[in-house]
C-alpha cells in the first residue's frame, strides 16, 4: 500500500441517521488523506473506488444512483449534492445565527462551529464580518464582548479573535493567580446536633465573644474575628454589645428569620418575568409574600457557577413555617425593562427561582390591590419605563462610523452656489440648530467641500439641509453590508398578528462620525463651512453603517427585524408582542438612541413597514405603491421599458 501505514479516515455514513460529520469537512478530510498518503497519483479509477468505499455501507446506499463512468471530480459533485444540507439558506442562517459560545467553550473551539455552520449561509463577501459579529454578541464572556464593541468598524475577523483569546486566557490567569473558587459543598455541612451543645451548657458559663462553651479563652473561636457588626475584632456579630441600630450598616444580620410564601408553589395561575441575572435570561416567579429572591441550586449550577456562594446565616420559611434548606447567597446585577440594579439572591436546594418583595421597588414593579388588571404597554407606560427614549437626538454609545477612502481619487473642493436670497433666512436658522445640538461643527478649511442642496420638509414645510455628497462618494469604498429581504422579512413574521413600528428620530444622525471622516462632509454656506460630527444622509457608506450597528443592538431579540432605521416589533399575540417590544425598547434605550413618536405605531394589527403593509395575512405592497405603477404611461420604446423596471 502506498500509504505507508496510514489509517484510513473514518466512513461517512456507516448506519442511517445523520452522519458523523458534514459532508463538506469529511470530503476535506478525504482529501488531505489522499496527499498524506501518497496517493495523489494513483489511477483516478482508484481513487474513485476508496472515495465510495468510505462513503460506508448507508452512504453507498444513497449513492447508488450516481454514474460510474463519471469522473472523480463529477462523482465528487453529485455526492455533494446527494449529501450536502439541504436546508434553505434562511434555515442555514437561523441556526448560525442562534449559536451561541457554550460556558466553557474556548474562542477558538467557538469560532471553529461558526464557520462550519457559516458554510451554507451563501454570505459572500460578508462571510468573515459575519462570523466576526456573531462572536461579538453571542460569546458568553462580557468583558470579550465590550472590548470588541470598542473596535472600529474596520475590525477583521482574524484581530477579533485574537483580542477575544487573549482576554480569555488573562481570565484563566487570573484565577490561577487568585487561587481556587469557593465550593458549595462546603457550604452544605450540617452542624452537630443540638442536644450535645445542651448537655454541655451545665459544664460552664456561656461565652460572651462566641456563644458557645469552652474550658479556655484560647479555645474561643471568636479570637482573631472580626464582628460583622461594629467591625471590632475577637467576638462574633450575634454575641456584639453594639446597640441594635449599628446594625444598618451591615448586609446581613447575624441571624434573622424572613417568609417566603411560594418556594414550593407550582400553580398554573402564578405570575412570571424574565430578568436577566448577570447577563443571562431567567424566568423568575412573582411572589408578593416573599421577603426576598431566591434561585434554585440547579439554575445556580447551570448559569452562575463562576460567581462566589457565599455564606448566609438567614433562615427562610415557607408557607406553614416549614424550612427552606439554604446553601448560600450570591450577589447578581438584574436587568428588567431597561432597569439595572444589584441584588441578592439567596440560592435554595430546590424549589422555584422567585423575585421577592426586596427588588419589586428597585424594578418598578407597582401592587394593586383588589384589582387583577394587567395593565398592557403604551407611550405612557413606554414613557415611565425609558425615560428620555423620545426626547432629542440620541447617540450611539457602541458605534462610531469610519469611512474607508480610496487615496487614489484626489479631494475636490467645490465652489459655493449661492442660495435664494428668500431661503436665507431660514437656512441660517436651520444652520444654528444643526451646531447647537451637535450634529454640525464649524471649521476653517477642508480638502473637500461640497454645496448643500435647500429642501421642504413635506410634514412641516420647514427648511432640509441636503449635502451634495456625489464627489465625495466617488473616493468612498463601497460598505455592502446585507439588508433582509422580503423573503427574510416573511419568514420572521410568520403566525404573528400584532405589530409595532419605530422610527428612529434622524436614523443615521445617532451614530458618531469619527474624527478622521468628518472632513468628507465639509460643506460651505454663506455662514462659513461646517462638517457633521454625525453620520450625514447622502453619503454612501451610510446606510450600510446604520444597519450594521442597529442589527448588532437588535440582534437575538425575538420578534425583531430592521431594515436600515425602521424597526419592526411583532409576537403571536398581544402578551407576547408586549414582551418582545420590551425587550426591542430596552435595548434601544440602554444603546443611547431615541425614537421619533409622530412616527412610531404600536399594537397595530397591520403597519405600513418600508413600503410594505405587515399583517396577519402576510406582506402586501401599500396602496399609494400599487397607485403609482397604475398610473405610469405604458411604455412605448425600449428605454421607457428598461426605466420602468428599474435598469
Amino acid at each position: 500500500m502506498a500509504t505507508s501505514g496510514l489509517p484510513y479516515p473514518a466512513e461517512f455514513q456507516p448506519v442511517p441517521g445523520e452522519p458523523p460529520v458534514p459532508w463538506a469537512r469529511w470530503i476535506k478530510s478525504f482529501e488531505n488523506f489522499l496527499v498524506a498518503g501518497a496517493l495523489e497519483e494513483a489511477s483516478e479509477s482508484r481513487k474513485k473506488a476508496i472515495l465510495l468505499h468510505l462513503l460506508g455501507e448507508e452512504g453507498r446506499r444513497r449513492a447508488a444512483n450516481v454514474d460510474a463512468s463519471k469522473s472523480l471530480q463529477e462523482t465528487k459533485k453529485a455526492l455533494k449534492a446527494i449529501f450536502s444540507s439541504s436546508r434553505s439558506v434562511i434555515a442555514e442562517r437561523f441556526a448560525f445565527r442562534q449559536r451561541a459560545q457554550h460556558d466553557g467553550e474556548s474562542i477558538g473551539d467557538y469560532v471553529m462551529a461558526l464557520r462550519e455552520l457559516a458554510t451554507n449561509c451563501k454570505f459572500d463577501t460578508f462571510h468573515d464580518e459575519m462570523i466576526r459579529d456573531q462572536l461579538v454578541e453571542k460569546t458568553c464572556v462580557p468583558r470579550i464582548r465590550e472590548r470588541l464593541l470598542m473596535e472600529e468598524d474596520d475590525l477583521t475577523l482574524d484581530d477579533a479573535i485574537k483580542k477575544a483569546e487573549r482576554i480569555e486566557a488573562a481570565i484563566k490567569d487570573a484565577k490561577q493567580v487568585s487561587g481556587p473558587e469557593l465550593h458549595v459543598k462546603a457550604l452544605s455541612k450540617k452542624p452537630k446536633p443540638a442536644a450535645r451543645h445542651e448537655k454541655t451548657a451545665a459544664a460552664g458559663p456561656k461565652c460572651t465573644r462566641c456563644g458557645g462553651n469552652h474550658g479556655h479563652r484560647g479555645e474561643c473561636k471568636a479570637m482573631g474575628q472580626k464582628c460583622r457588626r461594629c467591625g471590632k475584632t475577637n467576638h462574633f456579630a450575634k454575641m456584639c454589645r453594639m446597640k441594635a441600630v449599628s446594625a444598618i450598616d451591615t448586609k446581613e444580620p447575624a441571624e434573622s428569620s424572613l417568609t417566603v410564601l411560594a418556594v414550593n408553589n407550582k400553580s398554573t395561575d402564578s405570575l412570571f418575568c424574565e430578568c436577566r441575572l448577570g447577563g443571562q435570561l431567567i424566568r423568575l416567579q412573582i411572589d408578593c409574600g416573599a421577603a426576598v429572591s431566591l434561585l434554585n441550586m440547579e439554575t445556580f449550577k447551570k448559569s452562575f457557577a463562576r460567581h462566589p456562594l457565599l455564606p448566609t446565616s438567614t433562615k427562610l420559611e415557607a408557607y406553614g413555617g416549614s424550612a427552606i434548606k439554604t446553601i448560600g447567597k450570591v450577589e447578581l446585577p438584574v436587568t428588567f425593562n431597561g432597569i439595572r440594579t444589584e441584588a441578592t439572591f439567596y440560592v435554595a436546594d430546590k424549589g422555584a427561582n422567585i423575585l421577592g418583595r426586596d427588588l419589586f421597588q428597585a424594578l418598578g414593579f407597582k401592587i394593586f390591590q383588589g384589582d387583577n388588571r394587567v395593565m398592557s404597554i403604551s407611550e405612557t407606560t413606554i414613557e415611565r419605563d425609558f425615560p428620555g427614549i423620545f426626547d432629542g437626538l440620541g447617540r450611539s454609545k457602541s458605534f462610531i462610523h469610519r469611512t474607508k477612502i480610496d487615496a487614489s481619487v484626489k479631494p475636490v473642493s467645490q465652489p459655493m452656489r449661492k442660495l435664494p436670497i428668500g431661503l436665507k433666512d431660514e437656512v441660517t436658522s436651520e444652520i444654528s440648530r444643526m451646531e447647537q445640538q451637535g450634529i454640525i461643527e464649524k471649521v476653517d478649511a477642508s480638502e473637500w467641500v461640497s454645496n448643500v442642496v435647500v429642501t421642504r420638509k413635506k410634514e412641516s414645510n420647514k427648511v432640509r439641509l441636503c449635502v451634495d455628497l456625489r464627489q465625495v462618494n466617488k473616493a468612498v469604498i463601497a460598505d455592502r453590508y446585507p439588508v433582509p429581504s422580503i423573503e427574510d422579512l416573511s419568514a420572521s413574521i410568520n403566525g404573528s398578528k400584532c405589530f409595532s413600528k419605530l422610527d428612529l428620530r434622524q436614523g443615521y444622525q445617532q451614530i458618531p462620525l469619527h474624527p478622521d471622516s468628518r472632513g468628507l462632509t465639509c460643506f460651505i454656506t454663506d455662514a462659513g463651512l461646517y462638517q457633521f460630527t454625525v453620520v450625514p444622509f447622502g453619503l454612501s457608506s451610510s446606510g450600510a453603517a446604520f444597519q450594521r450597528a442597529l442589527q448588532t443592538v437588535l440582534r437575538g431579540a425575538p420578534g425583531a427585524i430592521n431594515i436600515v432605521d425602521d424597526i419592526l416589533v411583532h409576537g403571536k399575540d398581544e402578551t407576547e408582542h408586549d414582551k418582545n417590544l420590551r425587550e426591542v425598547l430596552g435595548r434601544i434605550h440602554r444603546e443611547g438612541f431615541t425614537l421619533n413618536r409622530e412616527k412610531c405605531k404600536f399594537r397595530q394589527a397591520s403597519v405600513d413597514f418600508f413600503g410594505l403593509v405587515i399583517s396577519a395575512d402576510g406582506i402586501k405592497p401599500t396602496k399609494c405603491n400599487v397607485d403609482a405603477i397604475l398610473r405610469i404611461p405604458e411604455p412605448s420604446t425600449v428605454a421607457q421599458i428598461q426605466s420602468f423596471l428599474g435598469q
